[in-house]
């Protein structure tokens, strides 16, 4: 059984409705999905089980980092667990009023765009990131919640939700 995503070691995946998929298991009838906080799985450890290759996670800690590995089970037999891989969440929102400043972490980001959307996915604004900081002047967005998602060569590299008031 392989895990098939979020891909491991990816950061800024959104806390709610984080969708987790693999690998059907031969003979599966149900799988456990374990995540928690600790590499070891030792602590703050929560389990789901469910029927099919996939699940989503509500509620998720902003800017942490999680663990999730998987096992099969039929009927009292289970699977050895998957090989465990991590995430971490980004943070909830951002509450902003005229401009927020973009500021890239990664120095390997080389055609960065920011793009925002309305809670339909309309995109409402479009920028290219200048450098590893860009103002993103929102004066002209009416009052709201936004996705704001920065973009690396057609991929979405970050995102937050953004509280305009």
């Amino acid at each position: 059984m392989r895990l098939l995503s979020p891909l491991n070691g990816i950061t800024y995946i959104p806390v709610d409705n984080q969708i987790f998929t693999w690998s059907p298991y031969a003979n599966a009838q149900s799988y456990i999905m374990e995540y928690s906080t600790n590499a070891n799985f030792t602590g703050n450890t929560f389990v789901q089980q469910v029927t099919s290759t996939s699940t989503s996670l509500q509620g998720l800690s902003p800017l942490t980092t999680y663990y999730w590995r998987v096992r099969a089970i039929n009927g009292v037999d289970m699977s050895p667990w998957s090989t465990s891989w991590s995430f971490t969440t980004q943070n909830c929102s951002i509450t902003i009023a005229d401009a927020v400043e973009i500021t890239i972490c990664e120095s390997e980001l080389h055609h960065a765009e920011i793009r925002l959307y309305d809670l339909c996915g309309k995109e409402v604004m479009k920028a290219s990131v200048q450098g590893t900081s860009t103002i993103l002047n929102l004066s002209s967005v009416a009052k709201g919640i936004y996705i704001l998602r920065v973009f690396e060569d057609g991929r979405i590299y970050q995102e937050a939700k953004i509280i305009k008031e």
